[in-house]
C-alpha cells in the first residue's frame, strides 16, 4: 500500500516537471517567434520607406529633367533616401548583432 503511494507520488512528480519543461520549451519558441515576425514587420515597414524615398527621389529627377534645371524637390529626394538608407541600415546590423549575440 506504501508503495503505491509513493509510486504514486512519484509518477505525479515526473509528470509535472515533464510538463513544465514542455511548456518551458514552447514559450522560448513563441518568444523566438514574436521576435522574428516583429523584425519581418520592421523590414517591411522600411522597404516601404525606401521605395517612398526611390520614389521621391525619381519624381524630383523627372521634374528636374522636365524643367531643365535643378529644384529643390531633388534634395528633398536625396534627404528623403540618405535617412531611409541610414534607417535600413541601422536596422540590418540589429539584426545582425542579435544574431551574433543569439
Amino acid at each position: 500500500m506504501e508503495l503505491t503511494i509513493i509510486i504514486s507520488v512519484l509518477q505525479t512528480i515526473l509528470v509535472s516537471m515533464l510538463l513544465w519543461f514542455w511548456q518551458k520549451k514552447i514559450n522560448r519558441k513563441e518568444e523566438i517567434n514574436k521576435k522574428q515576425t516583429e523584425a519581418r514587420k520592421m523590414e517591411s515597414l522600411l522597404n516601404m520607406e525606401m521605395g517612398m524615398a526611390n520614389a521621391k527621389l525619381t519624381f524630383a529627377i523627372a521634374e528636374a529633367f522636365r524643367s531643365g534645371k535643378l529644384n529643390g524637390e531633388l534634395n528633398e529626394g536625396i534627404e528623403a533616401y540618405k535617412a531611409a538608407r541610414d534607417k535600413y541600415t541601422d536596422f540590418i546590423n540589429e539584426q545582425a548583432t542579435e544574431k551574433l549575440q543569439s
